[in-house]
């Protein structure tokens, strides 16, 4: 090769990478007016004005006691301190923050809902054919298509004719054991992004601001260990494999197309900002998709914070965010296949792509055909409250504004009374009294001298006057604050663990349960609707396309939600499924026992799995079964009556025992009875004795002591009497005379 040639040859590729870079700088021109666009429309539309009220209100704050939160910083000089300004408070400034407690107390009943820890909310089915469902109860001879009968076998192993029915039960068990496979498998990718963790910021960020959005299927490379013993060497084997994954958005970082109105789908394309730091912007170059030249230049010139908020702004002042990250910003939507090739991806189409293009500093450094052959955004929304022709919604902090403003002041003038109150207004004659010292202040033990010319007593010198406290008048204030608090935002306090004056009868609990749960009824249908059918579907995509996906998995399939079906009737069902108990054992139902406990440990929060027999355990009591072979009938019969007479004689037996048991018990009963009744008589005379004693002693005014002495001599008389008669009586049986 010559000069001339060489010279060409780097000309020539001198000029395509220059026509490269002009055409990326004209792709980025484009971006950055739609980027522009969206950002500028989303400002004017007020929402993130609510979006900041709302999370001021969450946090507690509001005008009154704004500067306690928002002027502590620290200053950008590593000798200053924390600023914070000088306070001349004449107010209380209590926040009675109402607004976290309903916004977390919602937003944990729905992810408890919709995310239960022994279930999936979402499901797979193969799509009905109605043809085979139409067959599946025909028993005509199935025939191929040469006309000779299609044979197959029973239960015994013996060959016989296969029906037209069973032809069409078999096909659907093979698509229903395909869709059971294909969501086994998408359950499995969902479990390693954690979808149930970036659901549940998805939730609290839609309670608190009206508005989540979750991101996926998007891809990623993950990589996955094994053990290789080929050659009685052991080694570990590491491969990097694409996995689709799915994960929160801050909506704060969401822009779609301005014109989407309420369906971000409807748009045309969508962005989304995230932050990069320097060594992460490096570690992109060693990732062939993204354009080297670029991320240098970006290198070179630093961040460029060319779009910063005035939330961002906010968190640079404050030093809550590292100022030297990078804006990275992710465009979704069509190109033109030569703007894919300038940035270094082939395209075969002749028309606009759906593709993924990657910015910093407003300059393409990545470009990528979208993963979905139908080019969808891998974004969902989903709303508390749906606004009128606008994409994000309306949350619980919004809806209870008026409430949470109404308790605070409130709260804030029982604070301010009870200042008032807590000392009396002094009204004072100054002409009639003067201090002793000179100084007109109220103090213990003051001296006070009247004046000389004083007309008048000196006690009407002074009034104290004592401000009233106006509390009942103020808390009724604060019980109806509370009470519209329920009332605008449809979550009653019995969502909150607080029964209140719920009736206490299972029936009456059951339909003020059904009554609350309205709105997160209302809820659930909407996330079925807006995030679980969507999302699930892509995911059903990517399987589709994923070349790494055994063929058998893919089928045409249904996505079924069951967020609002199933999960939200739980507490009811619970209820009904421990009453099914007695029915089980009824064949005439013919319910399946094993379906039923199965339902009934999940419905009591307990892994089937762990009370379940292994399949190791099914197949040797099956062996035994088969190897234990089933007795004569006539045999079963008469040990069963052998039983039964049996359990008849224990029951007989047991039945005299207890009734010998039961008199014997009445009897002790009894004989106590009687030693209790004998010891009261006791008392009761011993009682009166003592009281005859009383009266005795104040009549004839002598001491109980004296009674008592005189009693007993009367009583030895007495004994001696009767001793006496009783010798004389003796003496008489015996001689026949007495003394």
């Amino acid at each position: 090769m010559d000069n001339v040639e060489l010279t060409t040859q780097v000309e020539d590729q001198k000029k395509a990478y220059e026509e490269r870079i002009n055409r990326l700088q004209s792709l980025s021109t484009v971006l950055v007016g739609k980027r522009e666009e969206a950002v500028q429309a989303r400002q004017l539309s007020g929402v993130e004005d609510d979006w900041r009220e709302d999370e001021d209100h969450y946090e507690g704050i509001d005008d009154a006691n704004r500067d306690l939160y928002r002027n502590r910083g620290k200053p950008l000089s590593p000798e200053g301190g924390t600023d914070k300004e000088k306070e001349q408070v004449v107010r209380s400034r209590i926040f009675l923050n109402i607004t976290r407690s309903y916004v977390d107390a919602a937003a944990a009943k729905v992810a408890d809902m919709l995310l239960p820890t022994d279930d999936q909310n979402w499901g797979i089915e193969p799509t009905p054919i109605p043809s085979l469902v139409k067959n599946n109860k025909n028993q005509e001879p199935l025939l191929a298509p040469n006309g000779q009968p299609v044979m197959t076998s029973d239960d015994a192993g013996n060959p016989k004719q296969m029906t037209v029915g069973e032809h069409a039960e078999q096909i659907l068990q093979v698509a229903k054991s395909a869709a059971k496979d294909a969501e086994t498998r998408i359950d499995d990718w969902l479990r390693e992004s954690r979808f149930n963790h970036e659901t549940r910021k998805v939730i609290e960020s839609c309670a608190r601001l009206g508005t989540g959005v979750i991101k996926g299927p998007y891809p990623v490379a993950r990589q996955h260990s094994s053990i290789n013993k080929e050659g009685g060497l052991t080694s570990i084997v590491r491969k990097m494999s694409i996995y689709p994954e799915s994960r929160n958005i801050d909506v704060w970082d969401l822009y779609p197309d301005p014109s989407c109105g309420n369906d971000i789908h409807t748009g045309s394309f969508i962005f989304e900002k995230g932050r990069l730091t320097k060594r992460g912007l490096e570690d992109l170059k060693l990732d062939p998709s993204y354009i080297t030249e670029m991320i240098e230049l970006c290198l070179v010139e630093g961040p460029q914070k060319k779009n910063l908020e005035e939330r961002e702004a906010e968190r640079q002042t404050l030093n809550l965010d590292n100022k030297d990250q990078y804006d990275i910003w992710y465009y979704t939507g069509f190109i033109s296949p030569e703007d894919m090739e300038a940035a270094g991806c082939p395209c075969a189409s002749q028309e606009s792509v759906p593709a993924i293009v990657v910015m910093i500093n407003d300059r393409v450094v990545k470009a990528a055909i979208n993963p979905l052959d139908s080019g969808a955004f891998p974004y969902d929304v989903m709303n508390w409250q749906e606004r009128d022709g606008y994409w994000a919604g309306i949350g619980i902090s919004r809806q209870i504004r008026t409430p949470q403003r109404m308790l605070n002041a409130a709260v804030r003038n029982v604070m301010d009374n009870a200042g008032l109150m807590s000392g009396p207004q002094i009204v004072m004659r100054r002409s009639v009294i003067e201090p002793a010292d000179g100084v007109w202040q109220i103090t213990p033990r003051k001296l006070w001298y009247m004046v000389e010319d004083a007309v008048g007593p000196v006690n009407e010198a002074f009034a104290a006057i004592n401000i009233p406290a106006m509390q009942d008048q103020l808390f009724n204030i604060v019980q109806f604050a509370i009470k519209m608090a329920e009332d605008v935002t449809g979550l009653p306090m019995l969502l909150q663990g607080q029964q209140g004056k719920a009736p206490e009868t299972v029936g009456g609990m059951q339909m003020l349960n059904n009554n609350a749960s309205t709105v997160m009824r209302r809820i659930a249908r909407t996330y079925d609707d807006k995030v679980t059918e969507p999302h699930i579907s892509r995911y059903y995509e990517w399987l589709l396309l994923d070349p790494e996906v055994p063929e058998n998995e893919k089928g045409d399939y249904k996505i079924v939600a069951k967020g609002s079906s199933a999960l939200v009737e739980r507490d009811i069902q619970n209820q009904t499924i421990a009453q099914m108990g007695a029915m089980v054992v009824n064949p005439a139902f013919g319910i399946n026992p094993q379906k039923w406990i199965t339902e009934y440990f999940k419905s009591q929060r307990l892994n089937p799995t762990l009370f379940m027999y292994s399949e190791d355990e099914l197949k040797a009591m099956q062996e035994q079964a088969a190897a234990n072979p089933p007795q004569d009938p006539r045999q079963i019969t008469a040990q069963a009556q052998i039983q039964a007479a049996q359990i008849r004689t224990d029951a007989m037996v047991q039945v005299a025992q207890a009734n010998t048991q039961e008199k014997m018990t009445q009897r002790e009963i009894d004989l106590q009875d009687a030693r209790e009744d004998r010891e009261y008589r006791l008392q009761m005379a011993q009682l009166a004795r003592d009281t005859k004693l009383i009266e005795l002693a104040q009549k004839s005014e002598m001491s109980v002591q004296q009674i008592k002495a005189q009693l007993a001599d009367t009583a030895m008389k007495e004994r001696t009497k009767k001793e006496l008669q009783s010798q004389e009586i003796a003496v008489k049986q015996q001689f026949g005379a007495g003394l």
